[in-house]
């Protein structure tokens, strides 16, 4: 009996099913790219090199949702970050986001987070957080990274050949396969804009956001290292982890009013390879700035 694409068999995925899962990466990524134009099956199947029935099979196979299902998910995340962020009417947002029907937008929303679209931006609209300040809920966590270690790494134990091809990425969270904005390790820099939220808590404010990692008061962000094959396929072999912990009460505070949050660090450890394991200040550092 063959399994399904994902499903793991005595431990281990079969080849096949790892390539198709890449495959299927590679089509999600494409959606995401083009989440508010219509769903074109047979072109995102075509990125999987699959039919398009075989294509929604094993994307909810993969997946646990249908291509369309995800597509509506995707637009629905992106409208409530403009609900928040932005005075846009609803109307505006739900033709931004790639619906054209108001009331198809307004059913999906509701389904999806459990309230109105007008609903949910008066709950967030507005909230006062430490220090008296209003907030509107909306920020941006822009990464700056510079002095990236190159293409190559030098052997390890876990690759006694090294590693070529090396790119680093922004790991989405509750998806490892899923990285915004790869770069090559030998580029002069490298710059992620993240979309967030912060909501005011006992002592200061909670960071959350799509690519924010853990849970409250250890909310993070991963910097993941892998090698790029032949047919564009990551495969990451480790990651930085940008800790929110280390960002001072006032800077964090000021990045809030002001709408950016910015980190700078170095991309490389001392010994210029890959920068890994947990990053606070010194080797990071963090500042407001004005969207």
């Amino acid at each position: 009996m063959v399994a399904p694409a994902g499903v793991f068999q005595h431990g281990r995925v079969s080849r096949e099913a790892e390539e198709l899962n890449r495959r299927l990466l590679r089509a999600r990524d494409a959606m995401d790219r083009a989440y508010a134009g219509p769903l074109d099956v047979r072109a995102v199947a075509a990125v999987a090199h699959i039919s398009p029935a075989h294509f929604s099979r094993c994307f909810r196979t993969v997946f646990g949702e249908t291509p369309h299902s995800y597509l509506q998910r995707r637009r629905v995340e992106r409208s409530m970050f403009l609900l928040m962020e932005t005075d846009r009417s609803v109307t505006e947002i739900c033709c931004d986001v790639g619906f054209t029907s108001l009331g198809t937008f307004s059913r999906t929303f509701r389904r999806i987070v459990g309230q109105s679209p007008s609903g949910y931006r008066e709950g967030t609209a507005g909230r006062r957080g430490p220090g008296g300040g209003v907030h509107d809920g909306g920020m941006l966590i822009r990464i700056e990274g510079s002095g990236l270690p190159g293409r190559e790494c030098g052997p390890s134990p876990d690759s006694p050949q090294g590693y070529r091809d090396i790119h680093v990425g922004v790991q989405r969270r509750g998806r490892p396969g899923e990285l915004l904005g790869l770069h090559p390790g030998d580029a002069a820099s490298a710059a992620w804009e993240l979309e967030a939220t912060a909501s005011p808590v006992e002592g200061g404010w909670d960071v959350r956001g799509p690519y924010v990692q853990g849970p409250p008061g250890g909310r993070f962000v991963y910097l993941a290292w892998g090698t790029v094959d032949a047919d564009g396929a990551f495969t990451m072999f480790r990651r930085a982890k940008l800790l929110f912990d280390g960002v001072g009460a006032d800077v964090l505070a000021a990045a809030v009013a002001d709408g950016v949050l910015v980190g700078r660090l170095g991309l490389s450890d001392a010994k210029g390879h890959p920068l890994c394991a947990a990053v606070r200040p010194p080797a990071v550092t963090w500042s407001a700035s004005r969207a």
